[in-house]
Parts: structure tokens; sequence; C-alpha cells
């Protein structure tokens, strides 16, 4: 028994606003993923929400009520940290409440999902390098972002690729606009 076919051509050609970049023309996902997109989606804004909420209470509600912990989150969160985590936190929440508007559209989910994806990773690299350490190498969760959600959400492969690779160079942009300011 050979295992189904995920990609598979399209019956009648695209029309003129159904095109992505990056993937290759004539395919396209199948329509039982496609209907899960707006959940996916959903469901990615969330958990993202959720790990930008959790420093944001732990480093302006929980450290100052202990005492030595002011001085330990001082060099662990650098100067803009709360403003970086509050604005992932938005994006987060404009993306849960954008997304389930736009539902019966998954072109456009996944081009707000990827744009997401790229916003995040420029704000990782952002708590990475503002104040950067370049004596010994640093990881980054730029890298987990891309993998937690190509796994979630499901793209074409060339759509994928692109996302990715652009997504991975927020870290070196986010570096080199750090030094800057």
């Amino acid at each position: 028994m050979t295992p189904p076919n995920v990609l598979r051509r399209r019956s009648a050609p695209a029309s003129a606003g159904s095109g992505s970049f990056g993937s290759a023309p004539g395919f396209s996902l199948p329509s039982e993923v496609l209907s899960q997109i707006c959940k996916r989606i959903h469901l990615v804004a969330l958990t993202f929400a959720i790990l930008w909420a959790i420093p944001l209470v732990l480093f302006l509600l929980i450290a100052p009520q202990l005492p030595n912990l002011p001085m330990l989150a001082a060099q662990l969160w650098p100067l803009p940290g709360a403003a970086i985590a509050g604005t992932g936190l938005t994006f987060s929440l404009v993306l849960m409440v954008v997304s389930p508007r736009f539902s019966g559209h998954p072109e456009i989910q996944m081009f707000l999902g990827s744009a997401f994806l790229v916003i995040t990773s420029l704000l990782f690299g952002l708590l990475v390098y503002w104040v950067p350490d370049f004596a010994r190498p640093q990881a980054t969760f730029i890298g987990v972002a891309i993998l937690a959600y190509s796994s979630i959400v499901p793209n074409e492969p060339g759509r994928t690729l692109a996302v990715g690779l652009l997504s991975a160079t927020m870290a070196p942009l986010a570096a080199i606009f750090a030094a800057s300011s």
C-alpha cells in the first residue's frame, strides 16, 4: 500500500490571487488541512502569548517582591526586555483576535502566521542581542520557534523554507540593530 500523496496537482489553473511566494507552481495543501489552519494559528498565538507573559509576570510582578531577585533580574533581563516582551504579547493577542475573522481565507491566515513568526523571531533576537556578549556563542529561541511553528501550522514546502530562512535571518538583523542603538 502506498502512502497518500499530501501534495497534489491542482485540477484547475490557479487564480491570480491564490498564488503564494516560495511555492512550486501547481501545488496546494489538502482541503482538510486548510480547514484546520484557523485553529492551529490560534493555538500558536495563544502559546506565544503565554510564553511572552511568563517573563513579564516574573520580572515585573514577582521579582520586586523577592529581596535578591531584582539584582539577578537586572543581569538576566536587558533594559528594553519588558517593552520587547510586551510587544510580543501584543502581537500574539492581535493574531488571536484577527485569525478567526479570516477563517474562510486560509491564504491570508498563512500569510498572517508567517509574518507573526518573522516578527516573533526578530523580538527573540532583540532579547538575546540587546546586550551582546560575543566572547561566547549565544543560542536563541529562533530555531525552536521556527520548528514549532512549522510543525503546528502546515504550509507549502517552498513557503515553509522561505519563511524559515527569513526568520533565521532575524537574529543577525537584531544584532545589527542593537549594535547601532
